[in-house]
């Protein structure tokens, strides 16, 4: 009778320590989506590029915050690489702006509004094998991508200098 209540208590154990380990790998720590195909190095028209929200510190927030702050819409984020509170309503702002349906107004950055984002841009001029891009509202050079690798990188202001942009590095 003892054995059976030790091998149904440490039954119950397992279980339990199976279910919390299963919690645990379910819970996201970081609130930043990523899809099994995506792109965390941005390439292309920059729909493939893994889904970004609050919590992400990275060159691609950077990217995000300064083409929303460069797009004709009157949505605006500081351009500090942290998807904060403030990010997270500027991204809502863009996606209302560009006419987004009212589930899509999510404050998060999937392909759908990596697309409409990329679709700001103008094409600037093409030198030493890259291909320059600027925003709406300024003229000046924000962007570029390696034509050979089709790699993107963003210019960051202060201090002056290009940084890749990806998911996983501030610059």
């Amino acid at each position: 009778m003892f054995r059976h209540k030790r091998i149904l208590y440490l039954g119950s154990i397992t279980l339990l320590l199976l279910s919390g380990l299963m919690f645990v790998a379910n819970t996201k720590l970081v609130p930043t989506a990523h899809a099994a195909s995506c792109n965390s190095v941005a390439t292309g028209s920059w729909s493939n590029n893994c889904t970004v929200s609050e919590g992400n510190i990275s060159n691609f927030v950077y990217a995000i915050q300064l083409t929303i702050d460069e797009s004709k819409t009157p949505c605006g984020a500081n351009t500090d690489g942290n998807f904060g509170p403030q990010t997270f309503t500027a991204v809502e702002c863009f996606q209302k702006a560009k006419g987004f349906p009212p589930d899509e107004q999510d404050g998060i950055v999937g392909p759908m509004t990596w697309g409409a984002l990329f679709g700001t841009l103008t094409h600037d001029h093409d030198a030493g094998g890259w291909d320059y891009y600027h925003g709406q509202i300024y003229t000046t050079v924000d962007f570029r991508k390696f034509a050979s690798s089709g790699i993107w990188y963003v210019h960051v202001i202060s201090p002056s200098h290009w940084c890749q942009m990806n998911l996983n590095s501030p610059c």
